[in-house]
């Protein structure tokens, strides 16, 4: 991933991002979903990963096959590496269906490979206002502050991680390279 300079009013964002994870929950989240999220910081790890599936495949859900189909292209053009694309296939799926959250994290991912962080945060800002508990954007959001240097509040975005979704991938090697800096120690 390449690594730019952020702006001044980003990395301000990134740490107001990081503050506002303890916002409202569930703009998006319909009832069995929020049961689906509430239950995820309570399942055992061998559950958790299974309930994980469920829930990212309810973000799946378009509701609209012109959206689906342009989602799928913009998957094939991000396994080419091609960021750009991917960002001009996921703008004309959220044309057609703006609460798909697959698509709107997908290119949250996209911008930031393509070094456009900017717009990366912005679109972690809405996934993050609609749902705080979209565990991925919330770990991407820990990601990104880390890279830029925000190291307490990669931290608090990682502890909010760990109530959300206890057993994410990668959360604990993450705490703890996050605490090994905070403590002074260099990896």
């Amino acid at each position: 991933m390449k690594k730019l300079k952020v702006s001044c009013k980003h990395a301000l964002g990134a740490t107001v991002l990081a503050l506002f994870l303890s916002g409202p929950q569930g703009a998006w989240a319909d009832d069995d979903l929020s049961d689906m999220l509430d239950r995820l910081s309570t399942v055992p790890a061998e559950q958790a990963q299974t309930l994980a599936k469920s829930i990212q495949l309810e973000w799946s859900k378009s509701g609209s096959a012109t959206a689906d189909a342009l989602f799928k292209l913009g998957q094939d053009a991000w396994g080419r590496r091609d960021y750009l694309l991917a960002v001009d296939h996921l703008d004309a799926a959220l044309g057609f269906a703006p609460d798909f959250v697959a698509a709107r994290y997908l290119r949250a991912q996209a911008y930031l490979h393509a070094g456009m962080t900017g717009p990366a945060l912005d679109e972690i800002e809405v996934l993050l206002a609609k749902e705080t508990r979209h565990f991925p954007s919330v770990f991407l959001l820990a990601n990104v502050l880390e890279m830029y240097g925000q190291i307490e509040q990669a931290r608090a975005a990682y502890l909010k991680l760990r109530a959300i979704h206890p057993h994410y991938p990668d959360l604990d090697n993450s705490l703890r390279r996050i605490s090994s800096m905070l403590d002074g120690h260099s990896l």
